[in-house]
């Protein structure tokens, strides 16, 4: 029996039966249903590539924009808007919190969502690696030759007390996401 299958016999159950309590609870039941391991690594996982992907992008336009004074408009709305700081914590904090939130509204599993989110500096070095594999590289002319900037190093951050943010602040994602799914799920007798 597939989950869905499970859940689908759950909510015939809650709907056949006369005690609307036990009918309320078996369909908050259906409801608490996880998905899949795999599906949640690979929906997580490829948010963060994509997300590393979209940092490497912000920052190199961000780099080209300050440092070699070529003019992009992304760069300069990066540096403009956000600055440096502001494309790390929009990238590695926020939008990784909403995304969690989301997911744990669709039935993730919390523990996943930690453990994935304190080591996203992994799919997130994939993801920039995946940038600097498809797009000219960053370099700039100096008096010793030609020096290259380094991309990936600016999207894996693997400081801990970094990582120990990030979890704590996914662990707070998780928890309201979970809150909110659970409060759209409760039906009144």
């Amino acid at each position: 029996m597939t989950p869905d299958d499970w859940t689908a016999g759950m909510e015939n159950e809650a709907a056949s039966v006369g005690d609307p309590r036990w009918s309320q609870e078996t369909w908050q039941a259906a409801r608490l249903q996880p998905r899949p391991l795999v599906q949640q690594v690979l929906v997580y996982g490829s948010f963060l590539v994509a997300l590393g992907f979209l940092n490497t992008l912000l920052m190199d336009s961000a780099l080209r924009f300050s440092v070699l004074q070529q003019h992009n408009p992304l760069g300069r709305w990066a540096i403009n808007t956000l600055h440096y700081p502001g494309l790390i914590d929009l990238t590695h904090l926020l939008l990784p919190a909403l995304f969690v939130a989301a997911l744990a509204t669709l039935r993730f599993i919390p523990l996943a969502l930690l453990t994935m989110s304190a080591l996203s500096f992994l799919p997130m070095e994939g993801g920039a690696w995946l940038y600097a594999q498809t797009h000219d590289p960053l370099s700039y002319q100096t008096q010793s030759g030609i020096e290259r900037i380094n991309l990936v190093s600016y999207t894996g951050i693997t400081a801990p007390a970094f990582i120990l943010w990030n979890t704590a602040l996914i662990g707070l994602a998780t928890y309201l996401g979970q809150g909110f799914r659970l409060m759209l799920t409760r039906r009144t007798p």
